[in-house]
């Protein structure tokens, strides 16, 4: 112990481990290190992962929870606005459409969560392949818009459908029962954090094998260039179609689990300010990349928890550190440290 905190000794040729630590860039080494060995950063960030409950309130879980939902809407995001560049601005609708159809079918058929998500997957790539095959043909600042009326178009839905959707008082969802568990019933938060946990890992897998699939390739040419893709042979209309499909349904999926974590959800739960907010993740976190639309998740719930102490400047102060990650990093949170540390792999897992 001594030795360590003396430092290395003059003329020595060995260095203390201590003074190894304290060398500039030795946490960017690490995680290098890290990038380079996928089944041991793997391992060690979800034992931390499954750790994390252990020292913390049911509040704090609750809101652990939500930074996990929140990951995997963004990976959602990422993949329609990140990897094809699309302004799909209805994100948020999505959002809702999971959590309605997955409330709806839990409490009134009595189906597990598992059922339930997935039926908010299957209705969010249903509405996005409808909505998609009209939608994707428009460019840049028209689709935007586009997407942005539809998404007040279901806002109108889940208002005014009395009957099914609860209108202006909200939808009661029943407390989740999961397949997994023999059908058994699950209301407290340290219990929901590990499917939470579940669901960004299956996510994760998938997003980051499909990046690195042909058709994550076709969207990246597309994004680039749309001359060049049609060029390569590419259906630059199909290849957008599939876009919306697929990161829709993942948002959706992670609206219907939001929906059983809050036992009851509103219509204007599912507006401008959950898509600005769903927005801000992603371009804070690396426009683009999966690391960063967790890291941007988990960024933003932590900072927007604790300014919440400062009552009355809190919103100014948490504009001010949006303001200033901005402009201090263009590039986002993990973009900026992937491009200033090149051996930084996209995914550890």
């Amino acid at each position: 112990m001594k030795q360590i905190d003396a430092g290395p000794q003059a003329g020595s040729a060995k260095t203390t481990w201590s003074a190894k630590v304290a060398a500039p860039g030795t946490v960017a080494r690490l995680c290098i290190w890290l990038g380079d060995r996928p089944v041991a950063s793997g391992s060690l960030i979800l034992t931390v992962a499954l750790a994390v409950p252990l020292g913390l309130d049911g509040y704090l879980v609750y809101l652990t929870n939500l930074a996990l939902v929140y990951a995997v809407t963004a990976m959602g995001f990422t993949i329609v606005l990140g990897w094809t560049g699309l302004l799909g601005l209805c994100n948020s609708a999505f959002f809702g459409l999971g959590a309605y159809t997955g409330g709806l079918v839990a409490a009134r058929w009595g189906v597990p969560v598992e059922a339930a998500i997935l039926a908010g997957a299957l209705a969010g790539g249903l509405v996005g392949l409808a909505f998609g095959s009209l939608a994707v043909r428009l460019r840049r600042y028209y689709l935007a818009i586009t997407a942005i009326a539809f998404m007040f178009v279901l806002d109108y839905f889940f208002r005014n459908l009395d009957e099914i959707t609860g209108g202006v008082r909200g939808l009661v969802i029943p407390a989740p029962t999961f397949a997994l568990l023999g059908f058994q019933q699950v209301s407290s938060s340290y219990g929901h954090y590990y499917f939470s946990l579940l669901m960004v890992v299956v996510v994760y897998l998938f997003a980051v094998r499909l990046r690195k699939s042909s058709l994550g390739r076709e969207w990246q040419v597309v994004r680039a260039d749309e001359r060049v893709a049609m060029a390569l042979g590419i259906n630059v209309y199909l290849s957008k179609l599939k876009a919306f499909v697929i990161g829709f349904a993942v948002i959706a999926a992670s609206g219907a689990w939001l929906g059983f974590l809050l036992g009851r959800i509103f219509p204007e739960s599912f507006l401008g300010n959950e898509m600005m907010y769903q927005f801000l993740i992603v371009a804070l976190g690396g426009l683009g990349s999966v690391n960063g639309a967790v890291g941007g998740a988990i960024f933003l719930i932590v900072v927007r928890q604790y300014l919440r102490g400062y009552v009355g400047i809190s919103e100014i102060l948490f504009g001010v550190l949006l303001l200033v990650t901005v402009l201090a990093l263009p590039r986002g949170i993990y973009g900026t440290l992937a491009e200033k540390y090149r051996g930084l792999r996209e995914g550890f897992l």
